[in-house]
C-alpha cells in the first residue's frame, strides 16, 4: 500500500496548503493519486451541486473534469507501462512469475492483467507460478483457462 505523507502550512496571506517532506521523492504513483482524488472530487460536486451552480461555471467544471481525467489516463498508462515492465524482467529472472498461498487462489487468478506486489503480469500461454502450499510450480499450457495450469515438472 501507498502512503503519501504530508502537513498543512499556512501561506504569508493565511492560506492552507500542503506541506510535503523535506525527503519527499515526487512518485508518479502519488502524483496519479492526487489527480484521481481531483476528478473524483470535480465529478461528485457537479453531480450533487449542478442544481445550485449557474450555466458558466458548470461548463468551467465540466472542462477541469475532461483535463483532470485526460492527465490522469496518462498517468495511468505510464504507471501501467513500468509495472508491466516490471512483471516481464521478474518472469524472466525467476523460474516462476510470482506466488499464491492455495490452489484455490491460484485458480482464481484474474484474466489477462494480474496485479501482484505492483507489478503486472499477463494471463498468458507460459505464465507459471508458484503455489506455496503444494510447493509446484503450475505453468499454463494449450490456453489461459483453469484447466489449462499444469505442473511444471
Amino acid at each position: 500500500m501507498l502512503n503519501i505523507e504530508y502537513g498543512i502550512g499556512l501561506s504569508e496571506e493565511g492560506r492552507p496548503y500542503i506541506v510535503l517532506p523535506n525527503d519527499y521523492d515526487h512518485k508518479v504513483e502519488d502524483r496519479f493519486f492526487s489527480l484521481e482524488i481531483a476528478h473524483y472530487i470535480l465529478v461528485m460536486s457537479l453531480k450533487d451541486k449542478r442544481h445550485l451552480i449557474d450555466d458558466e461555471a458548470i461548463r468551467a467544471m465540466e472542462g477541469a473534469i475532461e483535463a483532470v481525467g485526460t492527465l490522469s489516463d496518462e498517468v495511468a498508462r505510464l504507471i501501467y507501462g513500468s509495472m508491466k515492465i516490471a512483471g516481464d524482467a521478474e518472469s524472466s529472472m525467476f523460474r516462476y512469475s510470482f506466488q499464491v498461498d492455495t490452489m484455490n487462489e491460484l485458480l482464481s487468478l484474474n484474466y489477462y492483467n494480474i496485479l501482484r506486489d505492483n507489478k503486472i503480469f499477463i494471463r498468458e500461454e507460459g505464465l507459471k507460478v508458484w503455489v506455496k502450499s503444494e510447493e509446484k510450480i503450475y505453468s499454463l499450457v494449450g490456453g489461459i483457462d483453469n484447466e489449462n495450469w499444469k505442473e511444471l515438472k
